[in-house]
């Protein structure tokens, strides 16, 4: 559930938070799905071994959330 989710706080110029409403009503997406999409493509297009160097240090900051 979405609600379960952990939230985030980003300042943004008004101009990225007005492109963010708008494409979350042209593509009927929800902002978080647009923000978490453009992580995941940004991720993508990183070198492999940043990408790997991403993925062990979130691996690590997860184990050390969870409860």
């Amino acid at each position: 559930r979405v609600k379960d989710y952990p939230q985030v706080s980003v300042r943004v110029p008004s101009e990225m938070k007005a492109r963010l409403a708008a494409l979350s009503l042209i593509t009927g997406l929800a902002q978080w799905r647009l923000i978490t999409e453009a992580i995941d493509c940004f991720f993508e297009d990183l070198p492999s071994a940043e990408r790997a160097l991403v993925d062990g240090l979130s691996a690590r900051l997860l184990r050390l959330q969870v409860p």
